[in-house]
């Protein structure tokens, strides 16, 4: 818990600086003239839009902290299994079309793979955001003109990767890649690369965190096949749904 806190802490610290460097700032922006000095401008600052967007930007990440933080107290559940209907093409396709703006944006081409409905048990919203966090990661590390694919399949059960029967959902990109020395602890909690390319990159290192909590929940498994300048694909496991008795 105090390694939790202490990490948390850090990453806090960088956000609320940045905003209170800004609102200081923003402070004097707005500051009237002192007496017997020149009259201020009747025209606004012009540094104003740049300030309150370092006011935003630091709020947004503060904002995402939170939620990240928040994600990961509750991905453990109850303890119990989740045992809804899901149907993983559904949940892919609302995922993707949650994260399609942030890949037009960043030049990438998102799209969901044809193939057959599969069907788990589980909680909605929680494989949800494994879905939303992994594909969120392949888009934000795949530079412009890459592309990112989800395919969903059943599982080769009995393999050395795919050792329970059930369900696989795969998100491949060919993007940054991880490098054998990353993806070391890579599910753990505030895990961050080494590799400059990938720091440049804003997260919070907790999006795959939560997302194996949730996977491992649900009775499954989640793994990474990547190489550094090739690409990734995350690949999850999950039990297919159980027919009624």
């Amino acid at each position: 818990v105090r390694d939790l806190a202490g990490d948390a802490g850090d990453l806090l610290r960088e956000p609320i600086g940045a905003m209170l460097g800004a609102l200081g700032d923003l402070q004097l922006a707005l500051a009237p003239a002192a007496p017997g000095g020149a009259d201020a401008p009747d025209a606004p600052d012009e540094r104003l839009p740049m300030l309150l967007g370092r006011v935003s930007a630091a709020t947004q990440r503060l904002s995402g902290l939170v939620t990240d933080l928040l994600s990961l107290a509750l991905s453990e559940g109850d303890g119990a299994r989740p045992d809804r209907p899901v149907d993983l093409r559904a949940t892919a396709t609302a995922a993707i079309e949650l994260l399609g703006i942030r890949a037009v944006r960043g030049g990438v081409d998102l799209a969901l793979e044809p193939g057959e409905a599969l069907v788990v048990d589980g909680d909605p919203a929680a494989l949800e955001r494994v879905l939303i966090n992994l594909v969120s990661n392949a888009v934000k590390y795949t530079d412009p003109g890459g592309r990112v694919r989800v395919r969903i399949r059943e599982a080769d059960a009995g393999t050395t990767t795919e050792p329970i029967p059930g369900a696989v959902v795969e998100v491949v990109d060919d993007g940054l890649g991880i490098a054998a020395s990353d993806q070391v602890g890579l599910f753990e909690e505030f895990h961050r690369a080494q590799d400059p390319a990938a720091r440049d990159r804003e997260g919070t290192g907790l999006g795959l965190a939560i997302a194996a909590r949730i996977v491992q929940r649900h009775g499954g498994h989640i793994e990474v096949d990547s190489a550094l300048g090739v690409g990734s694909t995350f690949r999850v496991v999950l039990p297919l749904s159980r027919p009624a008795s």
